[in-house]
């Protein structure tokens, strides 16, 4: 398997994050197109959901995604109570936002559910996009990705289609892998699931030759429910199949949970045009950069 793909895929999801968080849960697009951003890297939040972040840093969902690759690069494998100790340990100290989700998770584990069972019942879209960093370990077993990015999900997210979506978009990242066509590998592998996922694709098929992204993420929603974001990473990534940097600025700029649909675009887009593909500046300047680098080398 190609670790250029493999890496692109990491990468493109991390970027992706830290890009999102200028105006993450941002939802008026006039703000954000008269915010003095620099499109070209890294912004500061202009909201006030993280605290003392700073450009260059994560969302909580990046976050989430670097423990879980700290956690495989220790373990070289994925084991689920494990990894929910990490996430616990890091969430009971954690000073970025403390998501709806991640609330009811901790109250369940106090109450005694196991890591099996402890998951909220959110329906939001982010828990998906944390899980790339598995890519490194089970890239070449579709069965063990599809199960460990689920697993993953529903440590904290136990919402139908919030699971359904991360087995999907574990399937689809294997076949990009394997250099399959994109819109072919969605209509093929959207025909295994539900009526709803299979209508959620086609929506955002049907978006990709719209010419203002903004007004097709409004229509969709923009806000962090999977019913929303779902097709807008199906339009993004079929509108800017072979351009990164032009997905992740159409997406910022459209507002709402931007790092949530950045993470999986990032991934896919990653893994489709290459490592190479990816603004070496946003890599380099990413504050936990030298982090993953090590990281990736004990993997």
């Amino acid at each position: 398997m190609n670790n250029n793909k493999i890496y692109g895929a990491l990468w493109g999801a991390f970027c992706a994050d830290a890009y999102a968080l200028g105006p993450h849960w941002e939802y008026n697009t006039k703000n954000i197109e008269d915010a003095d951003f620099n499109w070209e890297g890294y912004n500061n939040p202009i909201t006030t959901y993280h605290g003392k972040k700073k450009a260059g840093d994560f969302t909580h969902y990046g976050d989430q995604s670097l423990w879980l690759l700290r956690h495989i690069a220790k373990k070289s494998s994925f084991d689920l109570s494990s990894f929910g100790r990490i996430w616990m340990d890091e969430m009971q100290k954690y000073n970025g936002y403390i998501d709806h989700s991640t609330k009811e998770t901790l109250e369940n584990l106090k109450n005694g559910a196991d890591w099996n069972s402890c998951g909220s019942e959110s329906t939001d879209f982010s828990a998906v996009g944390r899980a790339v960093p598995l890519l490194l370990i089970l890239k070449d077993d579709t069965e063990a990705l599809k199960k460990a990015f689920m697993s993953q999900t529903t440590l904290t997210h136990n919402s139908e289609y919030v699971v359904e979506a991360a087995s999907f978009f574990a399937e689809l990242a294997i076949a990009l892998l394997e250099g399959k066509d994109l819109r072919s590998s969605l209509s093929s592998i959207g025909s295994g699931y539900s009526k709803t996922i299979q209508d959620w694709i086609t929506q955002g098929l049907d978006s990709s030759t719209k010419k203002k992204t903004s007004l097709v993420i409004k229509k969709f929603g923009q806000a962090c429910d999977i019913n929303h974001g779902f097709p807008g990473v199906i339009h993004l990534i079929t509108k800017y199949t072979d351009n990164y940097r032009l997905a992740m600025e159409e997406n910022v700029k459209s507002g709402g949970d931007s790092a949530a649909r950045g993470m999986i675009v990032g991934m896919l887009l990653g893994i489709i045009n290459g490592k190479q593909s990816l603004p070496e500046n946003w890599i380099k300047n990413l504050n936990a950069y030298n982090e993953i680098e090590g990281l990736i080398s004990k993997i």
